[in-house]
């Protein structure tokens, strides 16, 4: 999942997902760095509990990346209006002090100013883009967790030919390699084979993102 954590000393402590391997778990933080533990059940409980604990308030997350959306949305129009405005500057200051050396000077200006504006936007695009990533992957967190009970009880565990393996059932660190759409995905299998299919060998397929 995405960094979530709002100061450094919780980004310290702020567990992006897990890996399981040869008897440990490794934990991945928000800093970059990993750490491994012995795995047990209770160890593995023990970080699924603080995982499911970094977004017990989706609804508080979402409004402050949407204020921080909107606020770069508005940085960026403005910044396109002052570019604009510095543009017909240098234009009317050619057209008033036309000569070879001021138009000379007047063009790198406008060169630095273009270059200056086009690293700014890309800045500022790249920075929209992954609040809108981050908004998105709360919506997919946001109807995990208010479905994983019934797709706890009722997926099918041991079928073959499942691209991701679910044992016993589908954690936060699972749903962190699914998409929005493959959990609803699941979901509406279990329900349609619940509903038509209830002796059927029809499989339920985890799609990794």
């Amino acid at each position: 999942m995405y960094d979530y954590s709002e100061n450094e000393e919780e980004r310290r402590r702020f567990i992006l997902n897990y890996d399981i391997e040869d008897g440990k778990i490794i934990l991945h933080f928000a800093t970059g760095n990993d750490k491994i533990i012995p795995y047990s059940p209770i160890n593995e409980e023990r970080v699924l509990k603080q995982m499911n604990e970094e977004l017990q308030n989706i609804p508080r997350l979402k409004e402050k990346i949407n204020d921080d959306l909107e606020d770069l949305k508005i940085y960026k129009t403005g910044s396109l209006g002052k570019f604009i405005i510095s543009l017909i500057g240098i234009l009317a200051a050619i057209r008033i002090f036309y000569s070879m050396n001021v138009v000379i000077y007047l063009l790198g200006l406008f060169g630095i100013t273009s270059m200056i504006f086009g690293i700014d936007t890309l800045v500022k695009d790249n920075n929209i883009k992954k609040l809108e990533k981050k908004i998105k992957e709360l919506e997919k967190f946001e109807y995990f967790f208010k479905e994983k009970e019934f797709i706890n009880t009722n997926i099918k565990t041991n079928q073959e030919n499942l691209s991701l393996k679910v044992n016993k059932r589908l954690t936060i660190n699972d749903a962190d390699k699914l998409s929005l759409e493959d959990l609803k995905r699941i979901r509406d299998e279990i329900l349609f084979e619940k509903e038509y299919i209830h002796s059927s060998d029809k499989k339920l397929y985890l799609k990794k993102r």
